[in-house]
């Protein structure tokens, strides 16, 4: 869905919605917040400041301690189109099947069917997709440089003192790609 741009009305609303936050936030009772309000601003009510007033007084409750907090998205209830979207495209540029996000489900959280998981589950399953993906490009990137110098995994094994398994973990593999570019200079 496109972002609409936000009307002088909509940004007020917003303004005066974080005022109350604000006000709310910081413990101040009416008679307190009245007198902030005038002192601050010269006005008795936050519906009588104008655009410099408001960001005037977010300001000073930004001094006092305030700090506005992102609205958080649900990590409860069924996963949204996008997130399948995305977990469908991560699945295709890596060339596997439906089952293999199913298996995933499965063992991560303990769910027969992908569309079952909730959106926070979805966000890590998303996250483990990625990130097997940026190993997936460190290795293409591994073996691109080992053909085009006519070299295979033995010689930087040889070369170098590797951990156990380094070919599974993307951070060996990030540094080994940092000593390879290296080698070019």
């Amino acid at each position: 869905m496109p972002r609409r741009h936000k009307t002088p009305a909509d940004m007020r609303r917003a303004e005066l919605a974080k005022i109350h936050l604000a006000k709310k936030a910081l413990g101040l009772d009416d008679d307190t917040y009245r007198d902030v309000l005038w002192t601050i601003c010269r006005v008795r009510s936050a519906a009588d400041l104008d655009s410099q007033g408001r960001f005037k007084l977010l300001a000073h409750f930004r001094s006092l301690g305030w700090h506005p907090t992102r609205k958080k998205e649900p990590k409860s209830g069924r996963m949204t189109g996008e997130q399948m979207g995305k977990i469908e495209a991560l699945l295709a540029d890596a060339g596997l099947p439906w089952q293999y996000a199913h298996s995933m489900a499965a063992h991560m959280f303990r769910k027969e069917r992908l569309e079952w998981i909730t959106i926070g589950e979805a966000r890590k399953l998303i996250a483990a997709l990625e990130y097997a993906a940026g190993k997936r490009r460190a290795r293409q990137h591994v073996m691109q440089w080992l053909s085009e110098h006519g070299r295979d995994k033995s010689w930087i094994e040889a070369q170098l003192k590797l951990p156990p398994n380094w070919w599974n973990k993307t951070p060996v593999l990030h540094r080994i790609i940092e000593w390879l570019e290296s080698q070019d200079g």
